[in-house]
Formats: C-alpha cells, sequence, structure tokens
C-alpha cells in the first residue's frame, strides 16, 4: 500500500495525463503535492469529467482512501476521500464550466 497523501496525488495527476485528460487546478497549486490547504479545485473539459471522477476514485481505493461523499454542486463534482491508516482527508472539487457573476 502506498504511504501518503503526496503518492495519491501524483499518481492521479500522472494517469490523468496518461489518459490524456487536460487538467488544470485552480488555486493553491504552488503547494501541490506536497501540501494540500483544503481542497484541490481543478477545471477540467466537460468530456473528461466522468473519466477524471473514475480516476479518482479508482486510485483513491489502492491507495487505501475511502470514499466519503461524492455529490453533484451546482457547477461542479464535490469528490471526499478519507484514509484512516494516514487519519488524512482529500477533497477534489471538479469544474468543467467557469461562470462570473451570472456569465
Amino acid at each position: 500500500m502506498k504511504k501518503n497523501q503526496k503518492d495519491i496525488i501524483n499518481a492521479i495527476f500522472n494517469k490523468f495525463k496518461e489518459d490524456g485528460v487536460e487538467c488544470i487546478v485552480l488555486r493553491n497549486y504552488e503547494t501541490l503535492p506536497d501540501f494540500v490547504e483544503n481542497d484541490i479545485d481543478m477545471m477540467i473539459q466537460k468530456r473528461d469529467v466522468k473519466e477524471a471522477i473514475k480516476t479518482i476514485r479508482s486510485i483513491s481505493l489502492e491507495y487505501g482512501y475511502s470514499l466519503t461523499n461524492y455529490e453533484k454542486r451546482f457547477n461542479f463534482y464535490s469528490i471526499s476521500l478519507y484514509s484512516s491508516k494516514l487519519d488524512q482527508h482529500l477533497i477534489y472539487d471538479i469544474f468543467s464550466k467557469v461562470s462570473y457573476r451570472g456569465i
């Protein structure tokens, strides 16, 4: 079993690259993968969202994380994970479109 949060983050982004899933981290990317402040907000093309969610869920299981919450919110998907062994939470928010003040 893999040992830390940095490993799972790297594995997920490596799999995105391998599968051609284009991803932009929207904020706090400077500290990734070493430190996650609250969550990882990502912009992913609409056509790739299902594949990205599938990748996050499958790699999470490989790394000993369990899915604690999955929901479609206003304009994004939120995936919450937890590792009891590491006592760590990890949240991915996936956006496929951006709007600003209703535009």
